[in-house]
């Protein structure tokens, strides 16, 4: 019986919703897509500075991941402090767009919006990137697969302090089709 109820447990546990994405293989982007951020460069330079919405998706990507802590005040996270981690997080923009803010309200409407889309607001900038991380060592992360991933900005609500006029954290994991509301 015991042994019945273990087998029921792990055959739940292990079903559909325990199951993550497959990952996407190395070589599936072109190459002059890839984008990089290390704990001293990158190839973007607005990040630590998020007064437009891409800027705040590559600052939370550099905050996120723990690499590049610059303007991690802004997204309000207690454990972005100090030196970032020497590690090189590649991403590359798939899509990118402020949300629908039709699909939003619709979304927000049911009992399922409101309990899984408590982030959302309907003046979201949402990015689905392909992102991945490898020793900062290392000039590339080639080779490496590319897990799918969703960023969110949204402006800052406050109207004083460090984040007034700037694109702040809203929210990130991993993609999904329900949780994007770009068109």
């Amino acid at each position: 019986m015991i042994a019945a109820l273990i087998v029921a447990i792990l055959a739940f546990s292990a079903g559909p919703a325990a199951a993550m994405p497959d990952p996407i293989p190395s070589g599936a982007v072109d190459p002059a897509r890839i984008r990089f951020v290390t704990s001293t460069k990158a190839s973007s330079t607005c990040i630590g500075r998020p007064n437009t919405p891409m800027c705040g998706i590559e600052t939370l990507i550099g905050c996120y991941e723990q690499v590049r802590n610059a303007g991690c005040v802004q997204h309000r996270d207690p454990r972005l402090k100090g030196k970032g981690l020497p590690i090189r997080v590649e991403y590359v923009v798939v899509k990118a767009g402020f949300v629908n803010r039709k699909r939003v309200r619709a979304a927000l409407a049911t009992d399922y919006g409101r309990e899984n889309w408590r982030w959302l607001t309907a003046d979201e900038f949402q990015v689905r990137v392909f992102v991945r991380q490898c020793p900062d060592s290392l000039a590339s992360c080639d080779g490496i697969d590319w897990d799918d991933a969703i960023y969110a900005v949204g402006p800052s609500v406050y109207k004083t302090g460090p984040s007034r006029g700037l694109w702040t954290f809203a929210m990130f994991g991993m993609f999904s089709p329900e949780d994007f509301f770009v068109d």
